[in-house]
């Protein structure tokens, strides 16, 4: 039960995509993840939102229901430029942070009906999201690894995925980008990248952790364009759905080759530069690829546009997307901030 209006609010939304889940009658079984859970760890109202999670987390628990939460990763550590600026971390200082929100987290680690997975941010960092204009411009390429991004591998900060399994977590879902994994033109592995990026998987090997891959690449990637760079949209010239596919069939094939360790695929992030009512069309070619990859574990597909919670049932309204998947291991994924217009910038107090 609600103590307030907005954990009414908050809960109701929960309800409506978990009634979503199961509207589709050809895909019944589809898998729920909340695949980022973003919760301030610090603030004035630290408190309240704990209060509002532990709520959430019980839902969680009798609808089978995965939380991704958002996030750890040494980018907000102390050698980051601001680190007190990102509200969201629940790792500062080299250790798990300790405070209202992180404890409930700690306190609701994987059960047999559902698994806490805490996202790792950094293979994803320096990169823009979204182009507001088709014909918008970034000075900045792709950035140099340790200075721009890392991998949280050997040598960057790679002790986290110890400290982490320390903490209890099971699972880490480990954010990356498509276009430094791979060389954007033609979609061949990117040496040093590729090497750290193994290196990462082997840590969280020897750390006893399972990874979800998930490319945090919003429908796009970043290419060069004269002397500047531009965000590609999936489906456009410089990104064809062809190239999609070979950079996936290649993560499939990592997956298949670490299936000790890689539980689970995404296809995608938050597909924001891709038209609302397009995405839908992407999607059974994706996970495709990823099973040509070898992969039998799941692949999580993303709703449309920012993935928010509410947004499925107005971009999807017949229910979850029907993929044919041989091994019938398919999730969908949805996003979930608590704040009132759910972007988790948390910019006004606690309603």
């Amino acid at each position: 039960m609600a103590d307030d209006a907005h954990q009414r609010r908050m809960l109701e939304d929960v309800r409506s995509v978990i009634a979503w889940r199961s509207s589709n009658p050809e895909q019944p079984d589809v898998r729920l993840m909340i695949s980022e859970l973003g919760v301030p760890t610090q603030g004035p109202d630290v408190e309240l939102y704990a209060q509002l999670l532990e709520k959430l987390y019980s839902v969680f628990e009798h609808c089978s229901i995965d939380a991704g939460i958002w996030a750890a990763g040494h980018w907000w550590d102390q050698d980051a430029p601001d680190p007190d600026d990102y509200k969201l971390t629940i790792f500062r200082e080299g250790v798990v942070t300790d405070d209202a929100v992180t404890q409930v987290y700690l306190a609701h680690q994987s059960t047999d009906k559902r698994l806490n997975i805490i996202s790792l941010a950094g293979a994803e960092f320096s990169l823009p999201q979204h182009a507001e204009d088709p014909e918008q411009t970034f000075e900045k390429g792709l950035g140099n690894i340790n200075h721009d991004y890392i991998y949280h591998s050997d040598g960057q900060y790679g002790d986290i995925w110890e400290k982490l399994a320390e903490s209890g977590f099971s699972h880490v879902r480990y954010a990356f980008r498509l276009e430094l994994l791979f060389d954007s033109a033609s979609g061949e592995f990117r040496k040093e990248d590729f090497e750290y990026f193994l290196q990462a998987i082997e840590l969280a090997r020897k750390a006893g952790i399972k990874i979800f891959l998930d490319p945090h690449n919003y429908g796009a990637i970043l290419v060069p364009h004269d002397d500047v760079f531009r965000l590609a949209p999936l489906g456009s010239d410089a990104f064809p759905e062809s190239l999609y596919h070979k950079m996936l069939v290649q993560v499939g094939e990592i997956a298949h080759d670490n299936d000790d360790v890689v539980d689970m695929v995404s296809i995608m992030t938050e597909p924001v530069n891709v038209p609302t009512n397009e995405w839908s069309s992407y999607v059974q070619g994706a996970v495709d690829a990823v099973r040509a990859g070898g992969f039998t574990g799941y692949v999580k597909w993303p709703t449309a546009s920012w993935q928010g919670i509410t947004s499925p049932m107005r971009y999807h309204p017949d229910g979850p997307i029907t993929v044919n998947d041989p091994l019938g291991k398919i999730a969908v994924g949805v996003h979930l901030y608590m704040d009132l217009n759910q972007s988790g910038w948390y910019s006004s107090s606690y309603a």
